[in-house]
């Protein structure tokens, strides 16, 4: 009775907003979604109650979203949320608006509980993590996937990318470069790149490494 109640309220919420034309709050949302934790105390006895936060609660489901790369087992996991569940479950987590100071408060709740999830998975679990939020990592391995190469050549693939994109980066922000200097060195450095990244595939992995990447700029 108490979930559905607070189901209730969320989904009046969301139906208010919309008929206001008003975005939904995250937030809110948060603060919604943890009111009704706090009757189930009464209810619930300790290990029941920590059992149903470490399953429902927004804070346990945002650190299952964070780690869902990893393949942690339920020990690793419920030392993790035990140590950061508090933070992630701060409302002003999640904000979403546009105030100076609530959003250094957002920094640095966030700062927090990467400082937390580093210390508590140590040094080779957290840089699995860091690769797994990694945007570039990601598109390397699904290039992998994609062009059935063996899983030993995404990290080598996305070292390539990542020097790329650093120099381009540089290239880009070099002031003593004229118009012409940069364009010449922005073309080279991507046939380098280019040439790395068949020399680690091989001919006929490259060809449809470039197939792809043309089909998806088109």
């Amino acid at each position: 009775a108490i979930i559905a109640s607070g189901q209730q309220k969320i989904q009046d919420y969301e139906d208010n907003q919309h008929l206001l034309n008003k975005p939904v709050d995250p937030m809110e949302m948060v603060r919604l979604r943890e009111e009704p934790f706090l009757r189930l105390v009464s209810i619930l006895t300790p290990q029941q109650y920590d059992e149903f936060v470490l399953r429902f609660s927004p804070a346990a489901q945002e650190l299952r979203e964070q780690m869902r790369g990893l393949d942690l087992t339920l020990e690793q996991f419920r030392d993790l949320f035990n140590a950061v569940g508090t933070t992630l479950g701060e409302p002003l987590f999640y904000y979403a608006g546009n105030d100076p100071q609530l959003a250094k408060q957002q920094q640095q709740l966030q700062a927090q509980s990467q400082a937390i999830i580093k210390t508590v998975l140590g040094a080779d679990l957290y840089s699995a993590y860091q690769l797994d939020h990694d945007a570039l990592y990601r598109t390397s391995q699904a290039t992998a996937q994609q062009l059935a190469i063996p899983a030993a050549s995404v990290m080598p693939m996305y070292e390539i990318n990542r020097a790329t994109q650093a120099e381009l980066a540089r290239i880009s922000k070099d002031d003593t470069l004229s118009s012409d200097e940069k364009v010449q060195a922005l073309a080279q450095a991507r046939v380098e790149q280019q040439q790395a990244l068949e020399q680690l595939l091989g001919a006929d992995a490259f060809d449809q490494y470039l197939q792809s990447t043309a089909t998806s700029v088109k």
